[in-house]
């Protein structure tokens, strides 16, 4: 657009006619000079252009490639999350069913501390009872060889004031029969 303007410029003067060529002469040099000035600056904003756009391009170019660098990324962090959702879920399922085994052994378990305690109860019971002593016991007391548990007659009891008489064996210590511990 500038070329243009000076030669419109020009045209008028050509019409006219120059009394001096040599005026004219220079006012086409001065055209001239003005031209190539613009031309050099067209030229100097053109190649300042193309290296804007090139820095532009390059620029873009580094922009997508962090883009790229980022989707992925993104993709990378979006497969981690879905495997974490999928062990989630299956520990879910997981959950309720050990929960259902451990309740199942701890009551196994405990059946079977109650069956060894029975168990323990029963051998305990038939193997010490005290029952053959109290039946000693009891076959001497019917037989009258023992008078522990049954009163002497009254005419032989002694006098209130004497201290009661037990037979007593010194050197037998088995025939403590009323011992407490025995018939519990």
């Amino acid at each position: 657009m500038r070329v243009i303007v000076p030669i419109v410029l020009l045209l008028p003067f050509l019409m006219i006619g120059c009394s001096d060529e040599r005026q004219l002469r220079q006012w086409q040099q001065q055209q001239v000079e003005q031209l190539q000035e613009q031309a050099l600056q067209n030229a100097e904003a053109a190649r300042t252009l193309v290296e804007a756009d090139t820095k532009a391009r390059q620029e873009l170019v580094a922009l997508q490639h962090d883009l790229q660098t980022d989707q992925h990324e993104l993709g990378r962090q979006r497969d981690s999350l879905d495997a974490d959702r999928k062990e989630v879920a299956q520990a879910r399922e997981r959950v309720p069913l050990l929960a259902t085994a451990f309740q199942g052994i701890a009551g196994l378990l405990l059946s079977g501390a109650a069956l060894a305690v029975c168990v323990y109860l029963l051998r305990g019971l038939s193997k010490e009872t005290g029952a053959e002593e109290l039946e000693d016991f009891l076959v001497l007391e019917v037989a009258g060889e023992s008078q522990v548990l049954v009163p002497p007659p009254l005419a032989s009891l002694p006098p209130a004031n004497s201290a009661p008489m037990l037979p007593h064996h010194p050197n037998d210590d088995s025939d403590d029969r009323l011992d407490s511990t025995r018939f519990e």
